[in-house]
């Protein structure tokens, strides 16, 4: 596992690193499937040991067990600094800028330079304050309307202290589809649905007037369109009704038991700051039905970490339960809860 690690420290263009993004090349590249974060932990104390890595402190800790910090850096040797470019990097850039990580890194910024000066000309010319997309900024300013949201664009604002929107430029989001209850009550209950069928069967149960289940009624319902939504939910910030201070907001995620649609569920839980539920209730009503699990049609990777985390939500054992289904290479897909059954498991809750 270690040698899994400094491979993805080898390749990695920014030197200081979220300990998750490392945990998720690992999770990928491991040839066997059992995963220890056990193991991982003891890798990663290793390298900081060995003078690899650091720990960046003020980030925090990951709150697991043995505990790890969320970020690390990547140690490496800085070169000496010309006095010439040292007063180049002091003196000639607009103070907008931070040169505080190229004054260390001087090698970075030869290979930075060219986009380094179209940023600092932005700052310095008094005709760049009308407001616009950060595709057309970056269109504008480097002739490629992806390159700010690119690795290497976010990188450099990075390291020059700066954000997109520092830029004069607003932040788009990709949209989900989404359908509001008209009649709900104070407390806003928002569902993510993973697939389209089951969006659909729900949407119109809500439709129907049909809108609670075990006591949470449903005021949102996202279609999370698989693997998109942990991009797409940021355009939740655009839905203003729920953007008020003193709303109380609850986040729900029902989507296929099977280990992608788990690590779909740890993806969401783990890149935004709120907390995202199982609808507990959902997933056992499919349990019941786990005699019907069928094999996976596709091989998928099994996070232990994820699973894990995902089955603290329930009873030990219904945990126990989802678990034997997933290692057997089982699944149910939440397509198993019909219109219809999500009527009658409905009816029954009221």
């Amino acid at each position: 596992m270690k040698k899994i690690i400094e491979n993805y420290l080898r390749q990695a263009q920014n030197k200081r690193i979220k300990t998750r993004n490392i945990e998720d090349y690992v999770l990928n590249n491991m040839q066997e499937r059992k995963y220890s974060y056990q193991q991982f932990a003891t890798a990663i104390k290793e390298l900081v040991n060995q003078n690899k890595l650091r720990p960046v402190k003020a980030r925090g800790e990951n709150g697991r067990r043995p505990r790890l910090y969320n970020w690390y850096q990547i140690k490496t040797e800085d070169k000496k600094i010309s006095k010439e470019l040292k007063k180049e990097l002091l003196t000639q850039y607009a103070p907008q800028l931070s040169m505080s990580y190229y004054l260390h890194h001087p090698g970075q910024y030869k290979r930075d330079q060219e986009y380094i000066k179209i940023i600092d000309d932005f700052f310095k010319r008094a005709d760049q304050t009308s407001e616009m997309a950060v595709n057309e900024r970056s269109f504008q300013l480097f002739n490629d309307e992806k390159f700010l949201n690119s690795r290497q664009g976010q990188q450099i604002l990075e390291r020059l202290g700066i954000a997109v929107t520092d830029l004069n430029c607003y932040l788009t989001y990709e949209p989900f589809f989404y359908y509001r209850n008209q009649t709900d009550g104070g407390e806003k209950n928002i569902l993510i649905i993973e697939n389209k069928d089951t969006f659909f069967s729900i949407k119109k149960l809500l439709q129907e007037g049909i809108t609670k289940w075990n006591g949470i009624e449903v005021s949102l319902l996202i279609y999370g369109e698989g693997k998109k939504i942990q991009s797409s939910f940021s355009f939740f910030k655009e839905l203003d009704q729920y953007q008020a201070a003193n709303l109380e907001l609850n986040f729900y995620y029902f989507g296929d038991l099977d280990p992608e649609g788990i690590k779909i569920w740890w993806g969401l839980q783990n890149k935004y700051e709120v907390e995202f539920i199982p609808l507990k209730f959902f997933y056992q009503q499919l349990l019941k039905y786990s005699q019907a699990a069928v094999d996976l049609k596709t091989e998928q990777i099994f996070s232990e970490v994820a699973v894990d985390e995902f089955c603290d939500y329930f009873a030990k054992s219904a945990g126990d339960k989802i678990k034997h289904l997933l290692q057997n290479g089982k699944y149910l897909p939440q397509e198993g809860l019909s219109y219809q059954l999500l009527k009658v498991i409905s009816c029954k809750d009221s």
